[in-house]
C-alpha cells in the first residue's frame, strides 16, 4: 500500500479521497439523520465505484457505496446494503473497530451477496487477493479476534475485527474494499 496526496494503491486498486460533503440518509440503526460524507473513488480495470465514509450527528459511522460508475451487474448489491458498521470501542472514545465480515453469494446458484462471519485470515486473503492483515497493519490497525482486541466473550468473540484510531479514515475504507468489493470482483465463493 502506497499513500500519496490522499491516494492509496491497494493491490491493483486505486483509492482517491475526495472533499467532504453534507449528507442526509439512514444510519446503520435505520434512523434518518444528517451529517457529512467523505467520498472515496475506487478504480481498477474491473471497478469504478464511489464509496462514502458517513459520519452522522447521532455519532453513528459507516462505509457505504454511493455510486457505481461502471456496472456489469456485479456490484448492484452494494448499493442496497452490505454497509460496514464502524463501532466505538467501549471505554476508549479515541478508538473504533469494524468486523471483517466478507461478502460472497449465499450459495453457488445465487448472485445475491450476503455477509459471512469470518474467522480465517486465509479466507480474507483469498477473497481480496492480497494480504489483508498486512495491509491493515500498514495503515495503522490492530487485527485479531473480537475476544483478543475487545475482550468480547459472547458468541461473536471468535470473529475477526480490526481496531483503529478515530481519526484514521483509511482503515475502514480498506476493510470495505477488501471484504465487499474485491471478493465480489474476484468471484470469491468462500473456502
Amino acid at each position: 500500500m502506497i499513500i500519496v496526496d490522499d491516494v492509496i494503491t491497494l493491490g491493483t486498486v486505486t483509492i482517491r479521497k475526495r472533499p467532504e460533503e453534507s449528507f442526509e440518509s439512514y444510519t446503520i440503526s435505520k434512523k434518518r439523520s444528517i451529517g457529512k460524507v467523505i467520498p472515496f473513488h475506487v478504480t481498477d480495470d474491473r471497478i469504478d465505484i464511489r464509496l462514502g465514509y458517513a459520519i452522522f450527528v447521532t455519532g453513528e459511522r459507516d462505509i457505504r457505496t454511493l455510486d457505481i460508475q461502471q456496472e456489469f451487474n456485479t456490484f448492484d448489491r452494494l448499493k442496497h446494503g452490505l454497509r460496514l458498521a464502524i463501532q466505538p470501542i467501549p471505554d476508549n472514545p479515541r478508538k473504533f473497530y469494524a468486523e471483517l465480515r466478507q461478502a460472497y453469494p449465499k450459495d453457488i446458484f445465487d448472485k445475491h451477496e450476503t455477509l459471512h462471519p469470518t474467522t480465517s485470515e486465509i479466507d480474507l486473503d483469498q477473497g481480496a487477493g492480497l494480504s489483508l492483515f498486512g495491509e491493515l497493519k500498514k495503515a495503522g490497525a490492530e487485527v485479531g479476534t473480537k475476544q483478543e482486541l475487545l475482550g468480547d466473550t459472547g458468541k461473536r468473540s471468535p470473529y475477526l475485527c480490526a481496531s483503529f484510531s478515530k481519526e484514521n479514515l483509511w482503515v475502514p475504507i480498506i476493510i470495505y474494499i477488501a471484504t465487499r468489493i474485491l471478493p465480489i470482483a474476484n468471484g470469491y465463493t468462500g473456502s
